[in-house]
């Protein structure tokens, strides 16, 4: 093949990522998103302090880090099947129970949100290995992910001590 020939590909692979509209799965996932982002709001006005403020910072950039990142996959890749269908459903069904759970996230509720938090990153990784199979290079820095998405989990993480129950080790 010629190097014309794949300047060629690029940019026909361009122009059909570039021509693809956006789905109402995706519009509904960011609806899901524009809720995580309101309960950010409840969360900080529970504590209207400089901790509180930088639990709703710590929160908004947790729940906006999840959405760019989906909305990059999204507008990337191709999901019309049924399996990353069902794996989209899936992380919006995650994503919307760690909102719920959000407002609480660093006290009664944090096992919850990090569990919902934890398997709404897994799935991105997951779709993101179907996006990739067969290529090595992005397939390698796909799997370079999931220790960060382990390492963001701990923040809310319960800790159980005799003083204290059901507190995050952030707040």
């Amino acid at each position: 093949m010629r190097d014309d020939d794949l300047g060629n590909a690029d940019e026909q692979a361009a122009e059909d990522t570039a021509d693809r509209s956006v789905g109402t799965l995706e519009l509904f996932f960011d609806l899901v998103f524009v809720y995580a982002m309101s309960q950010v709001t409840v969360l900080m006005l529970a504590d209207i302090s400089w901790a509180g403020f930088g639990r709703g910072i710590l929160a908004l950039a947790a729940v906006w880090w999840a959405w760019a990142c989906y909305a990059w996959l999204t507008n990337t890749s191709d999901h019309d099947g049924p399996g990353p269908r069902l794996l989209l459903f899936l992380a919006m069904a995650a994503m919307l129970m760690a909102a719920v759970a959000l407002p609480q996230a660093f006290g009664a509720r944090a096992l919850v949100f990090a569990l919902a938090f934890l398997a709404v990153r897994l799935f991105q990784v997951v779709l993101l290995a179907l996006d990739v199979r067969g290529e090595a290079d992005v397939g390698s820095a796909a799997l370079r992910l999931v220790p960060t998405l382990l390492a963001a989990r701990q923040c809310w993480w319960p800790r159980r001590s005799s003083t204290r129950q059901n507190e995050s080790c952030c707040g």
